[in-house]
């Protein structure tokens, strides 16, 4: 049994390694308008990023994996919800395992939000395998941009599933 649990764990840091190394996706023209596009959201929204925050959206333009924590209250959704105004021109999905925390994206981005489940398709009953996801490494997703809340909730084989139905 541990020998499973290392296992996944380094197919898991495999995925994680491979998106990470993947060509970006951001061009060097996306950060020039990045802090005008920020700046419209204050407005927006009647309040400024925190220099966390800001550091935040410029440390996810530049890498491909990006892990954000924090305590409730303290500005995750409004990072994310920064992130996806710079990136106005990508096309995102956004999931989490459970319904509620789906609904909640929804809330925060004004876009549909997923569950896991439903995002890669789950049960496929396809020809091939008769079982699992239908979105996988042999039919990935076709999204720009992955968010995924509430990592903390999904279990590792879950995980590795969507990790591998997300494109290089």
């Amino acid at each position: 049994e541990i020998k499973f649990y290392y296992d996944i764990e380094y197919k898991l840091a495999q995925e994680l390694i491979r998106l990470k190394d993947a060509s970006p996706i951001i061009k060097d023209s996306d950060y020039q308008s990045w802090q005008t596009d920020l700046h419209t959201l204050e407005e927006q929204q009647g309040w400024e990023f925190t220099e966390e925050q800001i550091n935040g959206i410029y440390l996810a333009l530049k890498e491909n994996v990006v892990l954000i924590t924090g305590m409730a209250g303290t500005g995750k959704s409004s990072l994310v919800k920064g992130i996806l105004a710079v990136l106005k021109n990508k096309d995102y999905v956004q999931c989490a395992l459970s319904g509620r925390a789906a609904s909640r994206l929804s809330e925060i981005t004004g876009r549909e939000g997923y569950t896991i489940h439903r995002l890669l398709k789950f049960p496929s009953f396809d020809s091939e395998s008769k079982q699992g996801f239908y979105y996988n490494d042999a039919r990935p997703l076709s999204h720009e941009i992955y968010i995924l809340d509430e990592i903390s909730m999904v279990n590792t084989m879950w995980f590795w599933d969507l990790l591998r139905a997300i494109p290089s």
